[in-house]
């Protein structure tokens, strides 16, 4: 899954709006430092705060009755779920593929080091 940083993506709106020459792209997209499946993000996550965290996966009907019960609506969970199919399916949602020009500088790790301070190993 691809992750972004919220002020990557600050900072390059920044550049744009400050630049003499716009740029002719109307869409401009982005890439993430970095691709992880959920159980990577969530050893990651779980080593950042110094806890044991456990990752696991549900058939999607039980998600999506689990969303429901706890108050979402019918529609916002069948597009999460949508959304959930496609990205475990490997759908390929950017149009272009990562490169320099698109591929901001944060990791998911260095998020973490940002927000919490230096690595905790989990006991």
């Amino acid at each position: 899954m691809p992750l972004i940083a919220a002020r990557d993506i600050g900072e390059r709106i920044a550049d744009l709006l400050t630049t003499e020459h716009w740029p002719r792209d109307r869409v401009i997209e982005l890439h993430g430092g970095g691709h992880y499946t959920l159980a990577e993000a969530n050893e990651i996550l779980g080593s950042a705060i110094g806890r044991k965290v456990a990752y696991q996966t549900v058939p999607y009907p039980d998600a999506r009755a689990a969303m429901i019960e706890s108050g979402m609506s019918t529609s916002f969970a069948d597009a999460l779920i949508e959304t959930a199919t496609s990205v475990n399916n490997g759908e390929r949602w950017a149009l272009e593929a990562p490169s320099p020009r698109n591929t901001t500088p944060t990791t998911l790790e260095r998020w973490t080091e940002s927000i919490f301070g230096a690595s905790h190993h989990a006991a």
